[in-house]
């Protein structure tokens, strides 16, 4: 039996396997941090020879609400499922120390699209509603708002990606779905028709460019001409020739201008981390380096210059629509 007023644990470099393994933790009332850094868990629970894992509820075990700190870095979680499921088993965590994990080494997005460990992250964020603190980093709420708000649009590029059908199985997967929509608005979702567009037409090899002439480009060009320009062009146009249309549009000699791909995707801004911040946690040399870490709290949006050169757009831009914003250099 063990002592009910243990505060701390560390249960580092064991062999557990999943947080059910654990089970008899449940029973300390008074136990606010727990160190499973560096074990083997990969489940919640063991499910025989079933590799998922299904929606946990209060039925299922769960940790006391004291419990607030949680460290389960460099273990082999591989599955979303397993983080949603967090807040059931750790109704009280607040503070999650997750990195080092395969899951945020091979992320893909729905179109197939890589991710970084940093949009593993946010996305981590997003799915933990709870949580202020993720890898030694207070989760301000600007950073909350962005995570959620990439979460969202992730869950609508995966719908519209796929039949209908499958709307409802998608959306069980995603459990703050009908949360998020009611925080931020249902996005739509645009499904195309796979037999609408042949992959050797010229629509498929077409790129749609919204241009947004920025304030010292309207007022070089004349403030008669619009803020936007929409263009849509081939693939294999090389950004010379897209700047060339730029300056015949805004009578601007095109060498003077430059393009902005806006990605309308989020990026964390690095920081380096506080002595504060660590509470519970050990200060070995991983924890501090890692803790110089992803992010101090704040976001933002991607953006890659069009470099001027003989690169086609097709080879930058994956997508058939984009926003580009013209600027003079």
């Amino acid at each position: 039996m063990l002592p009910t007023t243990i505060g701390s644990l560390t249960l580092e470099d064991n062999h557990f396997r999943t947080l059910g393994d654990l089970l008899i933790l449940t029973k300390l009332p008074n136990l606010r941090s727990l160190n499973l850094k560096k074990n083997a868990i990969a489940a919640v629970i063991r499910s025989g020879s079933d590799v998922t894992m299904p929606t946990m509820t209060n039925a299922d075990f769960a940790f006391s609400t004291s419990l607030t700190s949680l460290d389960i870095s460099y273990n082999n979680i591989t599955q979303w499922s397993f983080i949603d499921n967090l807040h059931v088993v750790f109704p009280g965590l607040t503070s999650l120390r997750v990195s080092h994990n395969p899951l945020y080494q091979n992320l893909k997005a729905a179109d197939g699209k890589i991710l970084s460990a940093e949009d593993g992250y946010m996305l981590t964020i997003a799915r933990l509603r709870r949580l202020k603190t993720l890898n030694f980093t207070p989760i301000t709420p600007k950073e909350r708002l962005n995570a959620e708000i990439y979460y969202l649009s992730q869950i609508a590029t995966e719908l519209s990606l796929n039949p209908k059908d499958r709307e409802a199985q998608i959306i069980a997967s995603h459990q703050r779905w009908a949360e998020l929509c009611d925080e931020y608005g249902e996005p739509t979702v645009r499904r195309s028709d796979a037999k609408s567009v042949n992959p050797n037409s010229l629509a498929a090899r077409l790129i749609r460019l919204t241009l947004r002439l920025n304030d010292s480009v309207r007022r070089a060009a004349g403030d008669d001409r619009p803020q936007e320009i929409a263009l849509e062009i081939p693939r294999s146009f090389s950004v010379y020739s897209v700047l060339g249309l730029v300056g015949k549009r805004t009578g601007l000699v095109p060498m003077t201008l430059r393009l902005i791909w806006e990605t309308g995707e989020w990026d964390p801004v690095a920081s380096k981390f506080s002595d504060d911040d660590a509470e519970y946690w050990s200060s070995s040399d991983e924890d501090t380096d890692e803790a110089k870490g992803w992010s101090d709290g704040r976001s933002v949006l991607r953006e890659e210059e069009l470099v001027t050169g003989t690169r086609m757009v097709g080879t930058w831009i994956e997508a058939s629509e984009a926003v580009v914003r013209v600027e003079l250099k």
